[in-house]
């Protein structure tokens, strides 16, 4: 008789034991981090909340720098400002709240898949990374990254934290924060608070149409 129970430590350990008889074989296989970059561990860049961003700056190599900031929305009125988001540069206009939510979401749940050794930031194209995000939170605290080339072996892509040593991070990383201002302004034609409109006035052909706002309603 054969028994194989088989454990699973998530992305780190399989552990197998092979039982015959009376005589116990114990076959263990540790694909670790460590030793195959098939197996690692992962967890997350970072630890922070979305809610807690006050200010996000991108910086990608050949374009011009984005940055938005969260709007200072009084108490109880969130619905008066839908878009809660302002974009700074290049241009200054309202900001897509869900796109911008999203960025912060991908980057609040990034992974470290792998930790280097080597300090050489010329070779991980880190010297000069493809994407550079700064984010400012609650209470004065900020935190970055850099992406920087792709890893010849595998999908993934060096990263580094403020002066911390490399990394690698899956490769859709780098396609989520490839991002242009067109990709998280307000893509509205017409912006504006609807709360205080007080008059609105339809031309058509045959008539006109004269909307006014009747008290606070």
């Amino acid at each position: 008789r054969v028994c194989c129970p088989v454990a699973v430590f998530p992305k780190t350990l399989l552990f197998l034991i092979f039982v015959k008889k009376k005589n116990f074989f114990f076959l263990i296989f540790f694909f670790y981090l460590k030793f195959f970059s098939v197996f690692s561990f992962s967890k997350k860049v970072f630890s922070f909340s979305r809610d807690d961003v006050v200010k996000l700056t991108l910086e990608i190599k050949g374009q011009e720098p984005l940055a938005v900031e969260r709007m200072v929305i009084p108490k109880g009125e969130e619905e008066k400002y839908p878009w809660a988001w302002r974009m700074l540069r290049p241009v200054a206009t309202y900001a897509d709240k869900g796109r911008v939510e999203d960025f912060l979401r991908d980057l609040e749940s990034l992974e470290k898949h792998r930790d280097l050794k080597s300090e050489d930031l010329t070779s991980f194209g880190l010297d000069a990374p493809e994407v550079h995000a700064a984010v400012e939170l609650r209470g004065g605290k900020s935190i970055t990254l850099d992406l920087g080339a792709d890893a010849p072996v595998g999908a993934f892509v060096y990263a580094r934290t403020g002066e911390g040593a490399p990394f690698l991070v899956d490769k859709s990383a780098k396609t989520s924060f490839l991002k242009k201002p067109f990709d998280l302004r307000d893509r509205r034609a017409a912006v504006f608070e609807a709360f205080r409109v007080q008059r609105v006035e339809i031309t058509r052909p045959k008539e006109n149409l004269t909307l006014i706002k009747d008290g606070d309603a």
